[in-house]
C-alpha cells in the first residue's frame, strides 16, 4: 500500500533521470541548462554516520543531485541491522540510505584514512556524526581536513555540541 510518502519518493525517482537527461541534452546543444557557469557536481563524503541526523542529511543532498558516498565501518552500518529485512534491506536502512555510493574504510587505518584523504580532496562537503574529540583522535578534524580541501564544507553533527558540560551524552535528532 503507496503511502504519501513513498509516492512522493517514487515520484522524485522517476523525475531525477528525466532531469540529468535534459540537463546532458542542453550541455550537447550548447546552452546553458540551470546554471550559467559549469559547476562541478556536489560530492559529499560521510565519514561516520550512524544514528539518524547525517544520514537523513545526506539523504536529502542526494535527493537535490549531489553525490554522496557513504564510509561505512569495516563492521558495516549498524542501520542495517535494525529492525526486520525486507528484501535484504531493513526499512531504516533503505529509508535513510537510498541513492547513495558507500566504501567500507577503518578510519583507524593509516592507509584508510589516506583514502578518505584522497576523497576529501575531490569533495565540497563532508558529515561526520562522531562524539566530540574522535575526529581529533583520528586525524581528520576540521584542521586536517581543510589542509587537503580548503574550500570544503565541513559538517559536524553531535546532539549538544562540540563543547560545553553535555557534549559527551549520548542521544541524536534529526
Amino acid at each position: 500500500m503507496a503511502t504519501a510518502e513513498t509516492t512522493r519518493i517514487d515520484a522524485f525517482r522517476r523525475r531525477a533521470p528525466d532531469r540529468t537527461a535534459a540537463v546532458r541534452e542542453a550541455e550537447r546543444a550548447d546552452v546553458p541548462a540551470v546554471d550559467a557557469e559549469p559547476r562541478r557536481d556536489p560530492v559529499e563524503e560521510l565519514a561516520h554516520v550512524r544514528d539518524l541526523a547525517a544520514p537523513f542529511g545526506g539523504m536529502m543532498l542526494s535527493d537535490m543531485g549531489a553525490e554522496v558516498i557513504k564510509v561505512e565501518p569495516p563492521s558495516g552500518e549498524p542501520s542495517r541491522k535494525m529492525g526486520t529485512p525486507v528484501a535484504g534491506q531493513t526499512v531504516y536502512f533503505r529509508e535513510t540510505h537510498w541513492n547513495k555510493r558507500s566504501i567500507v574504510l577503518d578510519l583507524k587505518s593509516p592507509s584508510d584514512r589516506d583514502i578518505l584523504m584522497q576523497l576529501v580532496a575531490k569533495s565540497d562537503v563532508l558529515v561526520e556524526s562522531f562524539r566530540p574529540g574522535v575526529v581529533d583522535r583520528l586525524g581528520i578534524d576540521y584542521a586536517s581536513v581543510r589542509e587537503r580541501a580548503p574550500s570544503i564544507v565541513y559538517c559536524s553533527i553531535s546532539a549538544f555540541g562540540q563543547t560545553g558540560p553535555l557534549r559527551m551524552h549520548p542521544a541524536h535528532d534529526i
